[in-house]
């Protein structure tokens, strides 16, 4: 891992393992391996025996990026990931409680009337393009993903500018810390 891809993997582990704060924001510059960091978090979670068993999921917004993000699952040669087929076979994971690593798209959090919201709370979500899924078309997806999933752990992944103006990017995903919104958990910018 590369230093940025190290401190974040290992902010998100610290944040989860503690418990007290259920989401945070990555902003890590375009082309600094945000992919891999989703592995290396990952592959650290599952480890962890205080989080028994959990569930990691990484979610994307299009099925191009599902494939390039599993195939560099693959390539790190991750053990035991699936990739979501659709809907159904999102719905049955989660009735299932299934233990693992699934990569799917936010858009299969549609048609989700009859999923019951799954109150486990060693479920880690790590959103990419997490700026683009939390508002527009992609908004009543993530509002679904959050109602079914109420006890998650939420990290946003981007390398996308978001200014001062942009509130809604760090409202869905900082914590609000002794009073004060966290705008982000990591940050790697294009100085350093």
């Amino acid at each position: 891992a590369r230093y940025q891809q190290f401190e974040a993997a290992n902010d998100i582990v610290d944040r989860v393992v503690q418990g007290q704060q259920k989401r945070g924001l990555i902003w890590h510059t375009q082309g600094s391996g945000k992919s891999l960091t989703m592995i290396f978090a990952a592959y650290k979670l599952r480890r962890r025996r205080q989080l028994n068993n959990p569930t990691v999921m990484v979610i994307v917004d299009r099925r191009n990026l599902k494939k390039q993000v599993g195939d560099d699952f693959d390539f790190c040669e991750y053990p035991s990931v699936i990739r979501a087929m659709g809907i159904d076979d999102l719905k049955d994971r989660l009735r299932t409680n299934y233990a693992g690593t699934i990569i799917t798209t936010v858009q299969c959090f549609q048609s989700m009337n009859d999923l019951a919201p799954i109150d486990r709370e060693n479920i880690i979500l790590l959103i990419d393009e997490a700026h683009r899924t939390q508002k527009g078309k992609g908004a009543g997806f993530a509002m679904t993903m959050r109602a079914k999933l109420p006890n998650a752990y939420r990290f946003g992944m981007t390398g996308t500018p978001i200014d001062r103006t942009m509130v809604n990017t760090p409202h869905e995903f900082g914590p609000v810390i002794d009073g004060k919104q966290e705008r982000y958990l990591s940050y790697y910018g294009i100085r350093r």
